[in-house]
């Protein structure tokens, strides 16, 4: 149903061993085939998360993250492309006049394409401790490195929901990026007390990075998707005095534009289970969604799958219809608007022909992989989704390049209730 990229064989041959090896951690190797479906991950052994060094001393709210010990490698610090769409660093272009589409001018200056790829990457456990980085875990240090890199690259971070329901409005000129974070381990999320004697997030936790990192780069945009396990809630065995913060850190997260989402209650392994408990398990991790998270946040219907592993397709057709069409449990109506997959490449565009919200691939975040991708990205062998500011359109290059050719159908982008913008590069559209 869906072709396959050229950019998908970029550096197949010298990934095939590190992929292989990423996956077995927590999802499991791709078919070969040309299918998202087919691509599911298959069945691997547990993750077990990394205990996280606290730092047990009160701190400001938004104090910056540790700069010290090992520093991120190429091209974490390389310079940006030679040609970008837009200038990088934080350099200040011109707004684009009014709140609607682009004009012709604005047009050339940020050059749009939004049939590019999306980067969603998927982070796990977040320690400060170099000697316990695995490809699952990151310390600090280096997701602030990351950070970097992606905002000097003209990123921005854009929400869950203006993802799955492609109503992207990051900057003209941006390249949009989404962040996952799996499992709810207490690196990723900790709160301690600050100085006046408040509790506040740690910022040696990923959400203390981040909004470190947002308070100085407000241009950087906000975003964060949590998959919950409800038995840990950012707490885990490794940190058990964490656990009583749960419903605090949801509601915390909930009401600064984050979200949260489906894990399953239990990590549950889904290749290979009976209905009931494929129902009960992303069912029930639904549900406990809805009951404790409020608002735009609470995003029971989004769900990470576990392993990465979709139900077995020959012996389990049932489950799957369940996953896509949506099934009763406990007398409520169950339906996933999107599932994620663990890896292994960035997701279509979703105004693309090759768009499934069922099967949305991720970038594992370890050095390796991300070194991969950002070298990709820099080079411009891997074409980026390039935002026109304007979710109510899709604005693309004509000639499309040729990687993007099999993905563009007008009439899909009519039935998303999208107008189809071409233009000339040098030109006026």
């Amino acid at each position: 149903m869906r072709g396959t990229r050229s950019w998908r064989c970029l550096g197949v041959i010298g990934l095939l061993a590190l992929i292989g090896a990423l996956l077995a951690g927590c999802g499991g190797a791709t078919t070969g085939s040309s299918s998202a479906e087919d691509q599911a991950a298959a069945t691997t052994a547990p993750l077990q998360p990394t205990a996280t060094v606290a730092d047990s001393t009160p701190v400001a709210a938004v104090a910056t993250p540790s700069t010290t010990g090992p520093q991120v490698r190429s091209p974490m610090a390389s310079t940006p492309p030679a040609t970008p769409p837009l200038a990088v660093g934080g350099s200040i272009m011109p707004a684009p006049q009014g709140s609607g589409r682009l004009t012709a001018e604005e047009v050339q200056i940020y050059q749009p394409n939004e049939l590019g790829v999306i980067p969603v990457l998927q982070y796990h456990v977040f320690v400060t401790d170099e000697s316990k980085l695995d490809p699952f875990t990151t310390t600090i240090d280096r997701f602030t490195a990351q950070l970097q890199w992606l905002y000097d690259h003209n990123f921005f971070l854009i929400s869950m929901e203006s993802f799955i329901s492609n109503r992207i409005a990051a900057p003209p000129g941006k390249h949009p990026v989404v962040f996952t974070f799996d499992d709810a381990s207490p690196g990723q999320f900790r709160l301690i007390l600050g100085k006046d004697g408040a509790l506040v997030p740690d910022p040696l936790s990923a959400v203390g990075a981040l909004e470190a990192f947002i308070a100085i780069h407000p241009d950087f945009g906000r975003g964060g998707f949590f998959a919950v396990l409800p038995s840990n809630c950012f707490a885990m065995p490794a940190e058990p005095d964490q656990m009583p913060y749960c419903e605090r850190k949801l509601t915390w997260l909930a009401e600064r534009g984050y979200e949260v989402g489906n894990h399953t209650l239990g990590h549950q392994d889904l290749f290979d289970v009976t209905d009931d408990v494929f129902a009960e398990q992303v069912g029930g991790a639904s549900r406990w969604v809805r009951e404790h998270v409020a608002g735009p946040g609470s995003m029971g219907d989004v769900i990470v799958m576990p392993y990465g592993n979709y139900p077995d397709k020959e012996t389990h057709q049932e489950q799957r219809r369940m996953l896509r069409e949506g099934f009763r449990f406990e007398g409520q109506e169950i339906r996933m608007r999107a599932a994620f997959m663990v890896g292994a490449e960035p997701s279509p565009s979703p105004s693309s022909l090759l768009w499934d919200p069922l099967f949305i691939p991720r970038i594992q975040t370890s050095d390796e992989v991300l070194d991969h991708w950002f070298e990709a990205f820099v080079s411009g062998s891997v074409i980026l989704y390039v935002s026109d500011g304007h979710p109510g359109t899709v604005v693309l290059p004509t000639p499309l390049p040729s990687q993007l050719g099999a993905e563009l159908d007008p009439d899909l982008i009519a039935r998303q209730g999208k107008t189809l913008v071409n233009y000339h590069p040098g030109n006026q559209p």
